[in-house]
């Protein structure tokens, strides 16, 4: 009566532990005249790659999603650090004698500061152009002349009605707005250059005691800008970033060993009490076939 449960606790113990440890165990497949053993590998290392892509996927879509990487990003702690960190930025470059092109330079280099200032100099010329072109500046100006002529030159006031004068004006107004699409992105182009020329060669010191008094308006605005350019681009970033990909790779990289060390590492306590649970569980059976045979 008192041996059947205590082998039972021994049998259940055993057999748990060595059901978890044949998750990690063995490390590689064994063979036996060109058959391959059951169980070896063990479960984890032989389905290692889809495990990999299982918790690349939850992380990826659960844990790190747009949302939640654009919360984080935009969240009040975030934007109060960066509040703080403009300001020190600030703070500490008050007596900078270097110029704004030069501190470019040390933070990004030659090469990457030139096509840097490239990108932003042709996007702001193709939003400045587009929004010229979508105004429609031919048809303002050729309406504003017209009217123009009417308020100045009263007898002319029939002349300019009807269907000739509207046509003549459609023309006038198309050719100004072809004018201005052919033109507009070069020459906005090159008053940008000229423009961000000017302030590169403008040293930080000079600058910072010149808007001083300006610093709150400053900051309020770079982080405006932040708040837009996480929010308009938060896809295109997580998708540069590849998180799924990113941890993909490195589960996958992991060997037998370190993947071992890092579940046991994480799950020590839980494994260790399914093993109890084998011995409890074994010495409950163990107990109720002493019951059953007695009675």
């Amino acid at each position: 009566m008192i041996l059947t449960p205590f082998i039972g606790a021994i049998i259940g113990y055993i057999t748990n532990d060595i059901a978890i440890r044949m998750l990690f165990h063995p490390r590689r497949a064994y063979y036996i005249k060109g058959f391959k053993l059951p169980f070896t590998p063990g479960l984890i290392p032989a389905q290692k790659n889809r495990i990999a892509r299982s918790i690349a996927r939850v992380i990826s879509t659960q844990l790190l999603n747009n949302e939640t990487m654009k919360n984080t990003l935009l969240s009040e702690s975030v934007i109060a650090a960066i509040r703080v960190r403009i300001k020190n930025f600030i703070i500490s470059h008050k007596q900078d004698k270097r110029t704004l092109g030069e501190l470019g330079e040390e933070y990004f280099g030659v090469e990457k500061l030139e096509e840097l200032t490239e990108a932003l100099k042709k996007k702001a010329a193709r939003k400045i152009s587009k929004r010229i072109i979508n105004a429609d500046v031919g048809r303002v100006a050729v309406a504003y002349a017209v009217e123009s002529l009417r308020d100045k030159f009263g007898f002319l006031s029939m002349l300019l009605k009807g269907d000739m004068i509207d046509e003549i004006g459609n023309d006038i107004a198309e050719h100004i707005n072809s004018v201005v699409e052919q033109k507009a992105p070069d020459f906005i182009h090159a008053e940008i250059s000229k423009l961000g020329d000017e302030i590169k060669q403008r040293s930080i010191c000079g600058i910072i005691e010149k808007y001083e008094d300006k610093t709150d308006v400053a900051v309020d605005y770079v982080v405006e800008f932040y708040k837009r350019a996480v929010g308009d681009n938060i896809g295109r970033i997580m998708k540069t970033v590849d998180i799924e990909g990113t941890v993909y790779d490195r589960v996958a990289a992991f060997d037998a060993v370190e993947l071992e060390k890092m579940i046991f590492g994480i799950m020590k306590r839980e494994l260790r009490a399914i093993v109890y649970l084998g011995a409890l569980l074994g010495f409950l059976m163990g107990f109720v076939n002493v019951l059953i045979f007695l009675f």
